[in-house]
């Protein structure tokens, strides 16, 4: 699906080993860089999405993209416009039922 979007962005991370972060938790990271990309494409009117699949994880697709151990591939971020005329945010929720305060 290379051509489904104007701009494609493949993610990947780096994986240390020797790293004194746990690699659950560099992958984690990769995570939350890849939703600020996400969050900055919206806040700029752009529609984008982190879609993965059999390619993310294919190793050849991997290889074709540069990827070398240890890094990996981890999806694909689609990004363009969704053809939709501009609309203001939809009304948030009560956020009482999703939401619990703990204190004194």
């Amino acid at each position: 699906m290379p051509l489904a979007a104007p701009l494609v962005v493949s993610v990947g991370a780096h994986l240390r080993a020797d790293s004194k972060v746990p690699q659950t938790e560099q992958l984690l990271a990769c995570g939350a860089a890849v939703m600020n990309l996400l969050n900055a494409f919206h806040f700029q009117g752009y529609a984008a999405i982190w879609l993965t699949g059999d390619n993310a994880y294919d190793s050849e697709v991997g290889a074709a993209l540069g990827f070398v151990e240890p890094e990996r591939c981890l999806g694909f971020v689609y990004v363009g416009t969704d053809g939709a005329p501009a609309q203001s945010p939809p009304r948030r929720p009560e956020r009482a039922p999703f939401v619990r305060e703990w204190g004194d």
